[in-house]
C-alpha cells in the first residue's frame, strides 16, 4: 500500500487501477498523481465500497455527482470513508485540512487531528472545548504547530462537503424529521 502512496509514475498508477484488490485501486485513486481520466473511466462500472469511498474525496468528481455518491452510501462504505478521512488527518501537514477535519463527527477522526503535530493551537481549544471525550484531550500533545504546508484549496472544498454531509446526517439521525408535524400542530 505504501508504494502506491509514493507512486509518482502514471502509467503504473494505471495498473494499480486495473489491480484485482480493492484497497490497491483505493490507494490508487487517493494518490494525486493518478491521471484524472482513468479515475473518471471508474465511475462508468460498478466500484466497490473501497473505491467509492475514496472516488468521494477526489477533485475529478463534480459536487452533483460526490452528493449523489454520499446519498447512496451504506454503512460500511461510510466506515470505510471515515477510515481514509482519519489516515488523511494523520498525515496531513496542513493545518487548515487539519481545522476542516476537526469539524467531523466522528471520534476516529478527532483522534487523529488531536494526535496530529501540524493541527493549530485554536483547533486544538475547539477540540478540547467540544469534544469533551477525555480520550480525545488525552490525545492532545504539548508540541506547538510546526511549519505546514499551505492546504489546496480543492481539497479543502471537498473535505468541506464531505464533512457538512457527514454531520448533517448525524444531525438528521439525532433528531428525525416528522413527516406529519403540521397536522398535529393543525390539531
Amino acid at each position: 500500500m505504501m508504494n502506491v502512496a509514493g507512486e509518482r509514475d502514471p502509467q503504473t498508477l494505471r495498473q494499480y487501477l486495473r489491480d484485482p484488490r480493492e484497497s490497491v485501486r483505493a490507494a490508487a485513486i487517493l494518490n494525486p498523481r493518478t491521471p484524472h481520466d482513468a479515475v473518471r473511466a471508474l465511475l462508468s462500472g460498478k466500484p466497490g465500497r473501497a473505491v467509492r469511498a475514496a472516488l468521494v474525496l477526489h477533485p475529478v468528481l463534480t459536487d452533483a455527482e460526490r452528493a449523489s455518491l454520499l446519498r447512496s452510501e451504506d454503512r460500511e462504505t461510510r466506515s470505510v470513508r471515515i477510515a481514509i478521512l482519519a489516515a488523511m488527518a494523520r498525515f496531513s501537514r496542513s493545518s487548515a485540512e487539519l481545522a476542516e477535519l476537526a469539524k467531523h463527527p466522528a471520534a476516529p477522526v478527532l483522534r487523529r487531528v488531536a494526535s496530529n503535530r501540524h493541527t493549530s493551537r485554536e483547533t486544538r481549544a475547539d477540540l478540547c472545548h467540544w469534544s469533551s471525550p477525555a480520550r480525545i484531550r488525552a490525545r492532545l500533545p504539548r508540541l506547538f504547530p510546526s511549519t505546514g504546508r499551505p492546504a489546496d484549496p480543492v481539497r479543502l472544498g471537498i473535505l468541506g462537503q464531505v464533512v457538512e454531509h457527514d454531520r448533517a446526517e448525524n444531525r438528521a439521525r439525532a433528531h428525525p424529521r416528522r413527516p406529519i408535524a403540521h397536522l398535529d400542530r393543525a390539531l
